[in-house]
């Protein structure tokens, strides 16, 4: 074909994706790479098996082949149980004969155990019925998702995928992995002609490539970041050498494995991949912290997401108007004072079994303590909030929701004020006493009696901040 009939061809193909309407409008539509269409694979992923998930009957069966391209058969089979292991899930294992055992007591505990095999092949019955059930949805299920997929692609794209050698065999068992699979490849530029090394470079640089844009979410990035792993491992190839990285690893933990190690180099690239804007400082951050001995990156992509959603950047201060050249502020600058934004993390529901590795501003060292909703977070062992009876935070920053309970809260402003003190304020012996306080500190040792080592907890105010690790008893005024 010479270059002006590739032109033409491009673009009959190009007029005919924007005149395709797809069979059904809530699903994204497909076309191959060189159609001038806004499809992304991973936002056809994620829209089908929504729908999947909200029409099919048993849906649950047939997530596994959309989201995790695996035999959705196959997955169902594996999750029968045997009778023995349907005795020990729900504790019916028969009862052992006592020694000096009575005929009475015998009769009744053969009498029981003949009632627990029966219950135990009744489960076993009512669990065959249900899978053979689920495997009819599955079957009928996997037609109807062939069928879907197939009314979402462009002509060109329906044309590609017929051209394939295993298109007619994999049809007639409508192998919806097996389609999902070759779309992805055919949506990336891969085809039947295609080298297979190309390929595999191709979808490597694309992966290294796949960047977070300045108006993405992290849910929406992480999906494209996903897909573009799995497009590596579809040719055979993989994103890095982990030899070298799990022999390190293992001499630290013999426990480590290639997933696990896997793990940190994907969680790391996620970090590394977001949105500089948005990131350079976490960036700057985790490598400030190896300075000083600690490394902070997380070791697992569930970490990587949770602190890309979770991270708050200080603003830089806000510069006042010149007074020269301005006349909307003619009140005087204060030197030593800044504004920061003040982000306050969203309420949520007190976790079960008060585990709060979820939220942020977590102290591992202090699991039990629960952090406040608003930076820094400073959870200490005094303070007993009013509101949730946890420990580690005040009431007017509780993080939980908490039915049936209300307190009365200000609504603190959107800046926090930061002062340089210039002058001492307190002289030896001076004491201010706070009634309302949850407690007063001193600067003289010789007016507290029985010091003594505590938790360290710290406070926050107006003036700056300060960690306790000790603790007495006032009886100055004895």
């Amino acid at each position: 074909m010479s270059d002006a009939a590739a032109r033409r061809h491009q673009g009959q193909s190009i007029r005919t994706a924007s005149q395709f309407v797809p069979k059904i409008s809530e699903i994204e539509t497909l076309g191959t790479s060189t159609e001038q269409r806004g499809h992304d694979f991973a936002k056809f992923l994620k829209s089908i098996h929504h729908y999947a998930l909200t029409t099919f009957r048993n849906s649950k069966d047939i997530s596994k082949a959309i989201v995790e391209f695996k035999d959705p058969l196959a997955a169902l089979k594996n999750t029968a149980l045997s009778l023995s292991e349907i005795r020990k899930k729900n504790s019916l294992d028969p009862t052992p004969p006592v020694e000096d055992e009575t005929e009475t007591d015998k009769f009744i505990r053969e009498a029981d155990n003949a009632d627990r095999r029966d219950e135990v092949k009744l489960l076993y019955g009512i669990q065959l019925k249900s899978l053979a059930e689920r495997e009819t949805d599955l079957n009928q299920n996997l037609t109807i998702l062939w069928a879907t997929i197939m009314g979402q692609c462009t002509p060109a794209l329906q044309e590609e995928v017929h051209g394939d050698p295993d298109y007619l065999s994999k049809s007639s068992t409508f192998d919806s992995v097996w389609l999902l699979q070759s779309l992805q490849k055919i949506t990336a530029g891969v085809n039947k002609t295609t080298n297979k090394y190309h390929s595999a470079f191709k979808a490597t640089k694309k992966f290294y490539s796949t960047q977070q844009t300045s108006n993405e979410g992290i849910d929406e990035f992480y999906n494209r970041f996903d897909n573009a792993k799995d497009l590596v491992g579809l040719f055979n190839a993989d994103i890095v050498d982990l030899s070298s990285l799990l022999a390190a690893e293992k001499i630290q933990d013999p426990q480590a494995t290639k997933e696990t190690t896997m793990q940190k180099y994907l969680a790391v690239a996620l970090v590394m991949n977001a949105n500089k804007s948005k990131y350079e400082a976490l960036w700057n951050k985790l490598e400030n912290d190896l300075l000083v001995g600690q490394d902070s990156y997380p070791k697992t992509i569930g970490d990587a997401t949770h602190l890309l959603t979770n991270w708050k950047a200080s603003t830089a201060p806000t510069p006042r108007p010149n007074p020269a050249t301005s006349n909307t502020d003619r009140r005087p600058s204060t030197p030593g004072v800044t504004f920061l934004g003040a982000e306050w993390a969203a309420l949520v529901p007190i976790p079960a079994n008060d585990n709060f590795l979820a939220l942020a501003g977590f102290d591992s060292t202090r699991p039990t303590f629960a952090p406040s909703r608003k930076p820094p977070h400073n959870i200490s062992a005094e303070i007993e909030c009013a509101k949730c009876k946890k420990k580690g935070h005040y009431a007017t920053a509780c993080p939980f929701i908490v039915p049936g309970v209300q307190l009365f809260q200000f609504v603190r402003p959107s800046v926090q004020l930061n002062q340089t003190q210039a002058r001492i304020i307190l002289t030896p012996g001076s004491i201010i006493v706070d009634s309302g306080s949850t407690f007063n500190c001193f600067r003289e040792r010789n007016l507290v009696s029985n010091i003594h080592s505590c938790d360290p907890f710290s406070t926050l105010s107006n003036g700056g901040g300060m960690t306790y690790t000790k603790k007495g008893t006032l009886d100055v005024f004895k």
